[in-house]
């Protein structure tokens, strides 16, 4: 999808957004991607979706993700995730 190697897409940003909100453990591959994204508002989208799903195989992932220093509403919706 070429929408996903943009750093900035609104049509790709929207989907994310749909996708965070999807009570779906079959989303987690879109989830994983979406965490590793370079944009922080598609990585914010990613950790809700997990939340949601209650995806605890995500834990260390997340825990790195944290440890990377990321922007502070990144960094709250991880530790939201974790909790």
């Amino acid at each position: 999808m070429t929408e996903f190697s943009k750093d900035k897409s609104w049509l790709f940003e929207v989907v994310c957004r749909e996708l965070a909100g999807i009570k779906d453990a079959g989303a987690a591959s879109f989830y994983e991607k979406m965490i590793g994204h370079s944009n922080f508002i598609i990585q914010i989208y990613g950790v809700r979706g997990i939340k949601e799903n209650g995806l605890l195989a995500f834990r260390p992932k997340l825990e790195e993700l944290l440890k990377t220093k990321p922007a502070a509403a990144l960094k709250s919706t991880i530790e939201d995730a974790l909790k």
